[in-house]
């Protein structure tokens, strides 16, 4: 890389909150390409990992049920205190063909936020939220929170056989309507590109 032009930083622009105090900052220049560009993807994670790898992304619905954000979560998802129903999500992606591992994913829902259709479907289908979303029609935008490497324990036994714990994280609310309808946390293995499977 050339010394004239100065460091770019994709993310500059897209996250506006502090890591919290488990999660440690990186630097996004020094991360490779593959891990840049998922910080910065926009749109369905698993269509930009299925383009990337070169096989189609399985998603394997890990739990899902009654969820109660915590005081960080309900200030994020502009609760202002007030008791409101939630669903906690947790998904695990890997590779149809190859089983390689790519995402670990857990998500906090407002289900009263939602059109009644795409609460349905989210009780009734294993897709991913991406899917479920661009099915359902709902006009939404992301607005980034914060990212940086993260240690993690306990983990749910299939993510857990997979990897070592440590984790690209970054965190996410999507916005409907001018308010926020889902807090989505990703994480994807540490420092670890996909082999391509041509």
């Amino acid at each position: 890389m050339s010394s004239e032009f100065p460091l770019f930083d994709p993310t500059a622009s897209l996250y506006g909150a502090s890591c919290p105090p488990a999660v440690a900052p990186v630097s996004v220049p020094a991360l490779p390409a593959y891990q840049r560009a998922l910080l910065v993807a926009d749109g369905t994670v698993t269509r930009f990992i299925e383009a990337w790898a070169l096989e189609p992304v399985l998603v394997h619905r890990l739990s899902q049920g009654e969820g109660t954000p915590s005081p960080r979560e309900a200030q994020w998802l502009g609760l202002d205190g007030q008791p409101v129903p939630a669903i906690q999500r947790s998904v695990l992606l890997t590779g149809r063909c190859s089983g390689q591992f790519f995402l670990y994913a857990t998500s906090l829902i407002l289900p009263g936020r939602l059109p009644p259709a795409m609460h349905r479907e989210l009780e009734a289908s294993s897709e991913g939220l991406g899917q479920i979303i661009a099915a359902g029609g709902l006009e939404s935008r992301r607005e980034g929170l914060w990212y940086g490497r993260e240690s993690l324990s306990g983990l749910p036994e299939p993510v857990a056989a997979l990897c070592d714990g440590e984790f690209l994280t970054r965190c996410y609310r999507l916005l409907a309507g001018g308010r926020p309808v889902m807090l989505i946390t990703e994480r994807f293995p540490w420092g670890r590109v996909p082999e391509t499977q041509r």
